[in-house]
């Protein structure tokens, strides 16, 4: 079954501003595409994210082992309806020195990022390269754009960077989407990437496991927005959350 939605404009909107009625046309019919190609190839892109996490138990990787296998465990959970898959595309990152470029691999584009991008190349700053370069797996952050299917939120930008043999960044494996309800309810203790920074919080502030200061500060983790980024040190969350429990 399929549900249909009607569209209508006043009259006197049409007759006052057909240019305005032109954009809002375009828009709609852009919108729609994307949705189609979303839904067209969401199974591919899903079964992308599979094949990077069984990549990285094949190959090897410059990072250690312990953080390649929390990113394995992330991307089987994303994969597990944890994320709504809406674009993908891959990336290659070249040049030397401070300053680089990325850019866009042509018939890698699924979803909403099916078409050739407007710049294919883009030039980054010195900033920008040495984050791209950055000896890291993974990528966690929010895209600048509004998600136009589903619901208007700003994406979710999931980034897996690929290295040579030498251990160099070489480019990047790149999915947009959106975080499902399931991901935002799921506790923090069950997410992987998240779960390794709640329980080294929980030993650095060594509170006795069944003490009132223990459940507080368990509350507190578990309220912590999902999608928020968690610093790679517990020390500072620690300071902050150690008081915020012993105030309660």
């Amino acid at each position: 079954m399929r549900s249909l939605n009607r569209c209508s404009a006043p009259r006197s909107f049409e007759r006052s501003d057909a240019d305005r009625l032109t954009g809002l046309r375009e828009t709609v019919e852009r919108v729609l595409m994307e949705v189609r190609a979303a839904v067209a190839d969401w199974q591919e892109m899903r079964g992308r994210a599979l094949e990077l996490a069984d990549e990285l138990t094949r190959g090897r990787s410059p990072v250690e082992p312990a953080e390649a296998e929390e990113v394995k465990a992330f991307l089987r959970w994303v994969a597990d309806d944890h994320f709504t898959f809406l674009g993908y595309r891959e990336y290659e990152l070249v040049g030397a020195g401070d300053e680089a470029v990325l850019a866009a691999l042509p018939e890698t584009g699924r979803g909403i990022l099916r078409r050739t991008p407007s710049t294919p190349r883009k030039q980054l700053s010195a900033k920008a390269t040495a984050l791209a370069r950055a000896p890291h797996l993974l990528i966690l952050t929010k895209a600048n754009s509004r998600s136009t299917v589903h619901r208007p939120a700003y994406l979710d930008y999931i980034g897996v960077r690929r290295f040579d043999a030498e251990g160099n960044v070489t480019g990047e494996r790149r999915f947009l989407g959106l975080y499902t309800n399931s991901a935002y309810e799921a506790s923090p203790r069950e997410i992987p990437l998240l779960r390794g920074k709640v329980e080294g919080v929980l030993e650095r502030a060594a509170f006795p496991p069944a003490s009132h200061d223990a459940k507080a500060l368990l509350q507190i983790l578990e309220s912590y927005p999902r999608d928020a980024p968690v610093p790679d040190r517990q020390r500072r969350p620690v300071r902050g959350c150690d008081g915020a429990a012993r105030a309660r």
